[in-house]
């Protein structure tokens, strides 16, 4: 279980609660009956809430798939039209793309827009991890990768990188 995104379930769980938006789903009714059995049997609240990383997994593995996610999202949006909100790239100008706006500068070779990004004190910031050509392309042909490629990327799916918005 990915540990990150269980603790965004979580709060989107806590915002519908709290503000009693809808009631809960009948899984969702499954999960927290089988959670708090099995604290009232003495299984730690981590470990029945799957809120602590089992054997194999960690937080930085999980980072690294949410790092993953954010670019293949953003290449795949990229890549649509853009009367459906993309900028009309291949794949090959989006993976260009992605690897300059690593570096938090790019233009647009459709249409020659910039896009820089700068922190307060006008150095430029990535918007994604540095990946060489190679391994961008690697990342976006991985199977493990495909649910990623979507125009809507929901805060609360296994590896999301966005965060949830109350």
């Amino acid at each position: 279980m990915n540990v990150r995104t269980q603790r965004k379930r979580f709060g989107a769980l806590a915002i519908q609660l709290r503000e009693r938006i809808v009631p809960l789903s009948d899984a969702q009714l499954d999960y927290l009956a089988e959670a708090f059995e099995k604290i009232s049997e003495g299984c730690s609240a981590d470990i029945a809430l799957a809120l602590k990383h089992t054997a194999g997994y960690s937080e930085a593995k999980e980072i690294s798939v949410e790092d993953r996610a954010k670019i293949i999202h953003w290449m795949f949006c990229a890549m649509q039209l853009p009367a459906e909100g993309g900028y009309g790239l291949n794949l090959e100008q989006a993976t260009d793309a992605a690897m300059q706006l690593a570096d938090g500068d790019w233009i647009n070779p459709i249409n020659a827009d910039r896009f820089t990004y700068k922190d307060k004190n006008g150095n430029l910031i990535g918007q994604f991890k540095k990946y060489t050509y190679d391994t961008l392309q690697k990342i976006w042909y991985d199977g493990e990768n495909q649910r990623f490629k979507t125009t809507y990327l929901s805060p609360i799916e296994v590896g999301s990188p966005y965060p949830l918005k109350k």
